[in-house]
């Protein structure tokens, strides 16, 4: 199948090869002779109902050093497009113009994950739909709601509601002396957006799982382990990753997520699980595919665009 695909993603320079989630995805594309060009979000234009993208052909070289050709940057209509992969971190929330842009392109392109769907599903705020698999917590901006929280549990993880990386994240393991103060503190610090106050789990201690689903079927899970037990558990921060397995309570969430993530139009999905909680769910794009493969000695890549292959000739199918 050839395909003409757009990337929207971080600027080139910054993607690190050897470990970039979607390095591997363009690399695997390119392989199988797609045709792919690339933009950042802030090279799209809503024009006259129009989508218009400054792009540049893209390809990979496979050298390190010099890892990627980009061609002449061209102005062209995004709805010329087959498919259309949304890559940008995951601050993208930050820049949520990009789906309202991206809405003008509904059934006339396919576009991974669903601008729609990312939308409607934040993925600190939507796993509020499944109390029976969350840790207890509170995503609020006020200090008396802090406070509450606090009185119940006073261990707790604090972190951005928009963070992405372990960035931003800190453990309060005390009530403080002045509740307010310390709630200006983080409340400044976090850009004057909501927070999420969550109960500590001795389990993270041995690391979060990360579960890849594809399709709203899960792939692959690993383990990631932070370096002591004051790190993080993110690959980013410095923790490994072990070899882990489903367990009967994380199969039967993912039985529960899947047919809802497909409603969404969610098609790459990382699910964080701390001990037997749900964390998080990652809609924008999800990395670890690169440390899976690593772990496991697989190409997930290549599952990957065997399954969007799959998922795009049904919607081809439906907007025939």
């Amino acid at each position: 199948m050839a395909l003409n695909i757009l990337i929207i993603g971080d600027p080139v320079p910054e993607l690190k090869p050897g470990k970039e989630t979607t390095l591997a995805l363009i690399n695997e594309a390119q392989t199988r002779g797609y045709h792919i060009d690339y933009c950042t979000a802030a090279e799209l234009c809503l024009q006259n109902g129009q989508v218009l993208g400054l792009v540049r052909h893209m390809r990979l070289t496979g050298n390190f050093d010099d890892y990627f050709d980009l061609g002449d940057e061209e102005i062209k209509n995004l709805a010329r497009y087959d498919m259309i992969l949304l890559r940008s971190n995951p601050d993208g929330y930050k820049r949520m113009n990009t789906f309202y842009i991206l809405d003008a392109l509904a059934d006339k392109v396919f576009i991974s994950n669903d601008p729609r769907g990312i939308r409607e599903m934040h993925g600190k705020f939507f796993i509020s739909n499944f109390p029976d698999f969350i840790i207890p917590y509170s995503i609020c901006e006020h200090p008396a709601h802090f406070e509450a929280f606090l009185n119940k549990h006073n261990d707790v993880i604090v972190k951005p509601v928009n963070g992405f990386g372990g960035k931003g994240i800190v453990r309060i393991k005390e009530k403080p002396a002045d509740i307010e103060a310390r709630f200006n503190e983080l409340y400044a610090a976090y850009d004057n957006e909501p927070f999420i106050v969550q109960q500590f789990i001795p389990d993270a201690v041995k690391g979060d799982k990360r579960i890849i689903m594809f399709d709203g079927k899960p792939v692959c899970s690993l383990l990631r382990v932070p370096k002591d037990a004051d790190s993080l558990a993110n690959v980013t921060q410095g923790a490994t990753v072990e070899a882990t397995s489903l367990t009967p309570r994380e199969e039967m969430l993912c039985e529960e997520l899947g047919g809802i993530l497909q409603d969404y139009g969610m098609f790459f999905v990382g699910v964080d699980m701390l001990g037997d909680y749900l964390t998080e769910l990652n809609v924008i794009s999800v990395g670890t595919v690169v440390p899976a493969n690593a772990l496991y000695g697989i190409k997930l890549e290549e599952t990957y665009w065997d399954m969007l292959e799959n998922r795009y000739k049904i919607w081809k199918a439906d907007h025939a």
